[in-house]
């Protein structure tokens, strides 16, 4: 089913605020995980002063262009989710290693942005 227009907007301006309310931002891969596992990455990822969302890479680099950040090429393609680091970033980071190394296929995936100024 496709996303209508405003919708589309919605998630954008969403992307948007997560992003320049985010101290860094680290793109993993989701495939593979089950509901289980990525709601118990989730919930670590909180738990740790961030958020972990599924996101539409179209419209999420939609979002990195109006807040002028650049465009990881070739890091937005395929099932891709943010870790939103809102306090500090290495406790996220290690949230997401530490899962990568506990789940198998392990939602890892090297791409990050870095602290804002």
């Amino acid at each position: 089913m496709a996303i209508s227009r405003k919708k589309k907007e919605q998630l954008v301006a969403q992307y948007v605020d997560m992003l320049s309310r985010s101290q860094a931002a680290i793109l993993t891969n989701y495939q593979g995980l089950t509901v289980a596992e990525m709601t118990k990455l989730r919930q670590k990822v909180r738990d740790a002063g961030g958020s972990y969302h599924v996101i539409k890479n179209t419209l999420a680099q939609l979002a990195l262009k109006q807040l002028g950040l650049p465009v990881p090429e070739g890091l937005m393609e395929g099932p891709t989710a943010v870790g939103f680091c809102y306090q500090e970033a290495p406790p996220v980071a290690k949230v997401l290693v530490d899962c990568a190394k506990e789940f198998k296929p392990s939602p890892s995936r090297e791409g990050s942005w870095g602290a804002r100024s």
